[in-house]
């Protein structure tokens, strides 16, 4: 989840045949889905009988491109197709609590918020954007995640950020303000595109972009872009030297391209391992097949 709404601007069903394709933007990576040369990196799905329905897209939210609309107030998650289903399955896998004091970072529209507190735990929600959060069962404070958090030392047992990291680059401020207001024992929750799936490692060597990113506008600073791409060994030497722990993980499913491609590449894999060339960390089959990665930090600071 992004600290601000990333919606899909579109044309409405009725107004399909009229509409000029240029005339919308994807909120998350800026592209326009209709036109054949510009693919989004969020593809879930446009209205029957568009212009590219072969691609079969389905976005959660629309809205026309009148400047006075007013923002939906519908409750969608705004994150990958079919990440929250999967992060709360790992999440409810953890024998978590009921009485946690859970804050969630870059709340969006409140999906997870409305989740999580519907499921009996307190729940604190945060966001760049608070006025895009539309579950008024919790409040929800402006915060800049890279920036000193508003609340009180030791304030949560938990935090959960669900598709936040890649769009900072100063995580030593975040990890340092969770390790702040986190309990000792208290736990950091991270989901984050896997750049260290073979479909990733592939596209780099042949674009220079990790899966999940693409060339920046060099001129927006809105907080949508993906600028920072890190390695599961990176996030463990930030979160390490701010106080936590080094990080388990699960991902939320395999990625069958990259499944075809370690095939292909397994063979070399292990033939490298054997004679000791590469190290082994990043190689371990989750996260070579992986789509996103679900990390867990535990706050070790001393009481």
């Amino acid at each position: 989840m992004l600290a601000c709404s990333q919606r899909m601007l579109a044309c409405s069903q009725r107004m399909l045949g009229s509409f000029s394709a240029d005339a919308i933007r994807c909120y998350r990576c800026q592209r326009n889905p209709l036109l054949p040369s510009e693919s989004c990196d969020y593809p879930q799905g446009l209205p029957t009988g568009s212009p590219r329905q072969e691609i079969s897209l389905d976005f959660p939210s629309f809205e026309t491109m009148n400047p006075n609309s007013s923002p939906p107030t519908q409750i969608v998650p705004i994150a990958m197709p079919g990440t929250h289903e999967k992060f709360l399955s790992f999440f409810q896998g953890q024998g978590i609590a009921r009485d946690t004091h859970i804050l969630d970072v870059g709340a969006g529209h409140g999906a997870f918020t409305k989740r999580l507190h519907e499921m009996g735990y307190q729940v604190s929600a945060c966001d760049l954007f608070p006025e895009e959060f539309h579950y008024p069962e919790v409040e929800c404070r402006k915060v800049d995640i890279t920036q000193a958090f508003p609340y009180a030392d030791n304030s949560f047992d938990m935090a959960i950020a669900i598709e936040v990291s890649e769009h900072i680059n100063d995580h030593e401020t975040f990890f340092c303000e969770m390790s702040r207001i986190l309990k000792p024992g208290g736990i950091l929750y991270l989901s984050t595109p896997n750049i260290l799936s073979l479909k990733s490692r592939f596209r780099f060597l042949f674009s220079g972009f990790y899966y999940s990113f693409k060339p920046l506008d060099l001129h927006n600073y809105n907080g949508l872009q993906h600028v920072a791409a890190r390695t599961l060994d990176q996030y463990n030497y930030i979160a390490i030297k701010q106080g936590f722990g080094k990080a388990s993980y699960e991902i939320d499913r395999e990625q069958s391209t990259s499944r075809w491609l370690l095939l292909f590449l397994g063979p070399w894999l292990w033939l490298l391992k054997q004679m000791k060339r590469i190290p082994q960390g990043h190689n371990d089959r989750k996260l070579l097949l992986g789509r996103l990665l679900f990390l867990a930090f535990t706050n070790q600071k001393n009481p």
